[in-house]
């Protein structure tokens, strides 16, 4: 019989990989079917999607996880824990995918999305000379493939922190003990 911590680890990237895998999968169908991601239901679709998906796969691994414990029971606490680990595994998988295509894959890709941006802030003349340079710099700061990749993965590891307290009260699961005589 396995462990407990083994059933754990086993547990948390088995679940962390499918969320994260699946999240990849979709990203990487956007850019092979070209998708135009500056539509605004394009991007409420993909957050709703990304959110659905996290938020079941930390269901059914903590639900998992509970049934492998000696008890059947699991405690928040727990379940918080294996719901906030199994979103990091899943975020750094994203954020691997997200680094290897923008650096690897397709390393004009961010240029490609600001150069419009950037051409009309210098084109534009009703804006004061230093605020348009403080707003190049930060587009140039949004083009960084680092810069984006991790501020995508804190936002998205912060959002998969509030979907794990909210998943942790679904797989709580308390039976009273009953001592036999």
């Amino acid at each position: 019989m396995k462990t407990l911590s083994r059933n754990f680890v086993e547990m948390i990237l088995s679940y962390g990989m499918i969320a994260g895998l699946l999240i990849i999968i979709v990203r990487a169908a956007v850019y092979l079917f070209d998708v135009n991601q500056a539509n605004i239901s394009f991007s409420v679709l993909n957050f709703v999607y990304n959110i659905i998906v996290l938020a079941l796969c930390l269901y059914f691994g903590a639900v998992a996880y509970r049934k492998k414990t000696m008890t059947g029971n699991l405690s928040y606490l727990k379940g918080l824990l294996f719901c906030v680990i199994v979103s990091f595994v899943a975020m750094f998988l994203i954020y691997v995918y997200d680094i290897t295509f923008l650096v690897f894959i397709a390393p004009d890709y961010l240029a490609s999305l600001f150069e419009p941006q950037m051409a009309a802030i210098s084109d534009n003349p009703s804006i004061p000379p230093g605020q348009k340079m403080q707003m190049m710099l930060q587009m140039e700061k949004f083009a960084s493939p680092y810069y984006v990749s991790g501020l995508n993965a804190l936002i998205s590891f912060g959002l998969s922190i509030i979907i794990s307290l909210v998943v942790a009260i679904f797989t709580v699961r308390k039976r009273p003990i009953s001592i036999d005589n």
